[in-house]
């Protein structure tokens, strides 16, 4: 027996989730109102990466811009000389 448990979330009393928490150690990992998740060292990061997403957004407004200003010559002729 794995002292795992299976819980039914959406109850026709209401909607009721239980509770998840860290587990170090012991063979019973579920109880009435929680179920816990085994705390081990079964993983390791090896590093963390980080980006700016500011490039990409202004990329964005960009190109929405040049859109919006090639649609308003071209179909109404809002923007730029008349013909």
């Amino acid at each position: 027996e794995t002292g795992g448990s299976v819980r039914r979330i959406n109850q026709e009393s209401g909607f009721v989730l239980p509770r998840i928490v860290d587990v170090a150690t012991g063979s019973r990992f579920a109880g009435a109102d929680y179920i816990g998740l085994r705390t081990n060292t079964a993983h390791s990061v090896k590093g963390v990466g980080l980006f700016s997403i500011m490039a990409g957004l202004l990329g964005l407004v960009l190109l929405l811009a040049g859109i919006i200003f090639a649609w308003l010559r071209e179909a109404r002729g809002i923007i730029g000389p008349q013909r």
